[in-house]
């Protein structure tokens, strides 16, 4: 806690003052980042943004960058880093067409309580030497800047609540990926994979009933009047985002300019969890009081029947990529081993 505290107040430090001394042997530099979320998305405005005001701040203006969102650069947002298009994107791994199948850890349910602790999880993983960065980052040609993993998941309905297993049959439940496909299938429901821009439209037009998802997320897509239900007592899961630079562009960078993007790369993921799991417990009130929602605590028999059906999910998950040749087994290991 000291140090989640510690780094999100370096974040508003290196806004204010800057960290590091500029990189004055560096001419100056402006790097684009690409991403998918509208400029307001809280993704951005407490995440991309705040870290690239907080680069320039310590950088003296030496490093720069222009934010490019909702697909201006195009969908495909490892690509734009790949072809060059942009030097940077903010990666959703539940949507970036496969290329990403071991980072989907982080969707699993079960695996962490908070914002907070999903996003130091993730990080231990994915930082330099982690067993992420060997397996899918580098090989990639991408060094990752920061994480971002959402509070834990609910079952969010609008049309039915969901206090029993029985109340989720048949209902057809929107899911980002392929690891929370697992989850609402063990659970009788029927996935159906959208994306988060879309749901709104889904959910209004009956294509799907519900959502896996997070009650602070809801009001960035306006949800919070599209449904009405939710489901407490388990966790299923979380989405995760992966702020990415080009090697090429990160290995040209001056030694003092990589030391700022790092230390408020590391700023912004404290404070931006710590923002996220704040953000939960007040939207999660609100949506009972101003919305009224029904938030129905699941019994203690039903927890027990929750977990029960989704106890072989992360395992599947993993022997299905260590069929694939991947180390799913041993990523999955060393996520519940991460310290939080």
């Amino acid at each position: 806690m000291f140090m989640t505290t510690f780094r999100a107040l370096s974040l508003a430090a290196l806004v204010a003052a800057g960290a590091v001394a500029p990189a004055a042997a560096q001419d100056k530099v402006t790097f684009k980042i690409s991403h998918g979320y509208p400029a307001s998305h809280f993704l951005i405005e407490q995440g991309v943004q705040k870290f690239a005001d907080a680069v320039s701040a310590a950088t003296g203006g030496a490093v720069a960058f222009e934010l490019y969102p909702a697909n201006q650069l195009g969908k495909d947002h490892l690509a734009t880093v790949a072809s060059g298009i942009a030097e940077l994107a903010l990666v959703t791994p539940a949507i970036a067409g496969g290329k990403l199948p071991l980072t989907a850890v982080s969707e699993l349910p079960g695996l962490a309580n908070s914002s907070c602790e999903y996003s130091h999880k993730f990080w231990e993983l994915a930082k330099e030497g982690g067993i992420l960065n060997e397996a899918e980052y580098k090989p990639q040609d991408l060094h990752v800047i920061y994480v971002s993993t959402v509070p834990p998941y609910s079952m969010l309905t609008a049309t039915r609540p969901t206090p029993t297993l029985d109340a989720v049959s048949g209902l057809k439940i929107r899911v980002a990926g392929g690891a929370m496909n697992k989850t609402v299938t063990a659970l009788g429901g029927a996935p159906v994979q959208i994306p988060g821009p879309e749901m709104y439209d889904a959910l209004t037009r009956g294509t799907v009933d519900g959502s896996l998802y997070s009650h602070m997320a809801l009001a960035a897509l306006k949800l919070e009047d599209v449904m009405k239900y939710s489901t407490s007592g388990v966790k299923l899961g979380a989405g995760s985002v992966v702020l990415v630079m080009s090697a090429k562009a990160w290995d040209g960078l001056s030694d003092s300019a990589r030391a700022a993007i790092t230390e408020a790369g590391a700023a912004t993921l404290d404070a931006q969890c710590s923002w996220q799991d704040e953000q939960e417990a007040t939207a999660t009130k609100r949506l009972v009081e101003e919305k009224g929602w029904e938030i129905a605590e699941l019994s203690p028999e039903q927890v027990a029947l929750w977990t029960e059906r989704i106890a072989t999910v992360n395992e599947d998950w993993a022997k299905e990529l260590d069929g694939a040749g991947r180390p799913g087994t041993e990523v999955l290991n060393a996520f519940r081993a991460a310290a939080q």
